[in-house]
């Protein structure tokens, strides 16, 4: 799998908080956000984060994960 995360500090994404939304929103690449050099937040596009929604439910279902090893067995 190939990163394309960007990690920016929270001011220079407070200088270009317009642009690093469309960048985010166009081309759907997260921004990590830091202070001091360490993670601090993550900037997706409201796309991305509803499809980690629906995948967090699906892996989060009993039936669902049910389903997946009996498919993994067969």
């Amino acid at each position: 799998m190939i990163d394309l995360t960007k990690t920016v500090t929270m001011e220079q994404a407070q200088r270009r908080l317009k642009s690093v939304i469309e960048e985010v929103r166009e081309s759907r690449t997260p921004y990590i956000l830091t202070r001091f050099g360490k993670p601090q937040a993550l900037i997706v596009s409201i796309e991305e984060y509803e499809e980690m929604q629906e995948e967090l439910a699906l892996l989060s279902n009993p039936e669902h994960i049910a389903r997946v090893a009996e498919a993994r067995a067969a």
